[in-house]
C-alpha cells in the first residue's frame, strides 16, 4: 500500500506524452496543444476603434468641423484628417494615422457642419485599441500544452490559424465487473442492482473531450476475467475496470490483471474513500482498476485517472485546481489516511456534505469540491484551514 502523494508521484512517472497530429482547429474543442502557437500578425492588426463616434486629432477646441464620409469596419483606412477636423467612425474600424482620439457618439453635439463636445473628458489615445496592443507578431500566443476552450480556440482564430497540433486521443475501455450488476432497465431480480459505474466514467471522459471506445460487463468467473482482460488490453490504450479489485473468494480483476503480465506500478492506497486502488502498465497500454463502489469510482477518477490524462496529453500534472478554506466542523482520521470528503462552496463557506460514504454518490452531485485531509495528521478542528479541490476538469 502506498500513500496518496506517492500514487500520484508513480502515475506521473508512468505516463508519456501521447502521439501529434494536425487538426483542423474547427475539430479541436477540449484538445491539448501540442506545439507553441507563434502569431503570425499584431492583434490588432492595425489601429481600431472601440466606439462608434467621431475621430479627431487632439486639441483645446471644443468646435470641429464635420467633415464628410465615414470609417466602417471593413475599411481600408486610407483616410486622413486635419487638426480641428471630426469625422464619423464606427466600432472595429481602421483609424487614420494622424487620429489620436475617438469621442464617444454620446458627448457630442452635431449641428449642420460642426461637431461640439467637452474635451476635458478625453485624453489621448482614448477609446482607440492601439495595434498589437493584445499581441504582437512572432511572439508566443499560446503556450504549448494549453487545452483548447471556447477562449483559446477563439483567440487562435482571430491570429488567423485554422489548423493545430494537438495530442492525439487515447482510446478508453470500460469494464464494469459483478454478477449483481443489471446493464439494461427493467425489474431487478432479488440482489440485482442497476450498473451505473460506466455511465459515470463516460460522463468524466466526455467532460474531457474523448469517447469511450468499448464497454464491457464482466460476471465474477475466474475464467471469463482473465480472458477478457487480456483482449481488453489489446484493444485500449487505457482501459479502467470497476468491481473485482478487493480479496473476496469472487474478486479475480486484480490476479487477472498480473497474470496477463500488467506491471503493477501500485495497488491499494492508504485513503478512503477508494483504497482498493490498482495503476498498472503492460507496454504502452495503461490499466486502472478502480473499487466497484459507485462514489469510490469517481473519486479516483477526479484524483488519478484526470492526473494520468493530463500526462497522457503533454500537459503538466496539476490535477484538481486547488485553494484553501477554513473547516466548519472538526474531523478526525487515522494518522496515516488521506481522506477526501464531499463538500460544498457557498457565499465564500465551506460545508462538508452528508453522505460520505463509499456507495453515495447522490452527495456527489450537489458537491462542488472535496476536502482533502492529508495524511501526517490526525485531528482537524473547526477554524482550521485546509486545501479544497474544486471538481473542475
Amino acid at each position: 500500500m502506498v500513500s496518496f502523494d506517492t500514487a500520484i508521484k508513480k502515475i506521473g512517472d508512468a505516463v508519456f506524452p501521447f502521439s501529434i497530429e494536425e487538426i483542423p482547429l474547427s475539430d479541436a474543442n477540449l484538445r491539448y496543444l501540442a506545439e507553441e502557437i507563434i502569431s503570425p500578425i499584431d492583434l490588432p492588426p492595425f489601429d481600431q476603434s472601440a466606439m462608434d463616434g467621431y475621430a479627431i486629432i487632439q486639441n483645446d477646441m471644443e468646435e470641429l468641423d464635420l467633415i464628410q464620409g465615414e470609417i466602417k469596419a471593413g475599411d481600408s483606412g486610407n483616410i486622413s484628417i486635419s487638426k480641428g477636423q471630426a469625422i464619423r467612425i464606427f466600432t472595429g474600424a481602421p483609424v487614420p494615422p494622424n487620429v489620436d482620439m475617438v469621442v464617444p457618439l454620446e458627448y457630442t453635439v452635431v449641428f449642420s457642419d460642426k461637431i461640439a463636445f467637452e474635451s476635458s473628458k478625453f485624453r489621448q489615445g482614448a477609446n482607440i485599441r492601439k495595434q498589437g496592443d493584445q499581441q504582437r507578431a512572432n511572439e508566443i500566443a499560446v503556450r504549448y500544452g494549453t487545452r483548447i476552450t471556447a477562449a483559446v480556440s477563439g483567440y487562435i482564430a482571430a491570429l488567423g490559424i485554422r489548423k493545430v497540433k494537438v495530442r492525439k486521443q487515447p482510446k478508453i475501455g470500460v469494464i464494469t465487473s459483478g454478477n449483481e450488476l443489471k446493464s439494461t432497465t427493467g425489474k431487478l431480480k432479488e440482489g440485482e442492482i442497476f450498473e451505473s459505474n460506466s455511465f459515470t466514467i463516460a460522463s468524466f471522459f466526455n467532460q474531457l473531450g474523448v469517447p469511450i471506445a468499448f464497454h464491457l460487463n464482466l460476471p465474477d468467473d475466474a475464467s471469463k476475467t482473465l480472458s477478457t482482460l487480456k483482449a481488453a488490453i489489446k484493444k485500449a490504450d487505457v482501459l479502467i475496470i470497476t468491481g473485482g479489485m478487493s480479496v473476496g473468494n469472487f474478486d479475480f480483476v486484480y490476479p487477472s490483471l498480473l497474470n496477463c503480465d500488467v506491471e503493477e506500478v501500485f495497488y491499494k492506497v492508504d485513503q478512503k474513500p477508494g483504497k482498493p486502488i490498482f495503476f498498472g502498465k503492460k507496454e504502452n497500454h495503461l490499466i486502472f482498476g478502480l473499487p466497484g463502489n459507485p462514489a469510490a469510482v469517481l473519486t479516483c477518477l477526479y484524483q488519478y485517472v484526470y492526473p494520468m490524462f493530463e500526462g497522457l496529453m503533454g500537459s503538466p500534472i496539476k490535477g484538481l485546481p486547488r485553494l484553501k478554506f477554513k473547516l466548519n466542523q472538526d474531523l478526525q482520521k487515522p494518522e496515516s489516511q488521506t481522506r477526501f470528503l464531499k463538500g460544498l462552496i457557498s457565499n465564500h463557506k465551506l460545508e462538508i456534505l452528508g453522505g460520505q460514504e463509499s456507495h453515495m454518490l447522490k452527495s456527489y452531485i450537489e458537491a462542488n469540491c472535496l476536502v482533502l485531509l492529508p495524511s501526517g495528521t490526525e485531528r482537524f478542528y473547526k477554524g482550521d484551514e485546509v486545501e479544497v479541490q474544486l471538481l473542475v476538469i
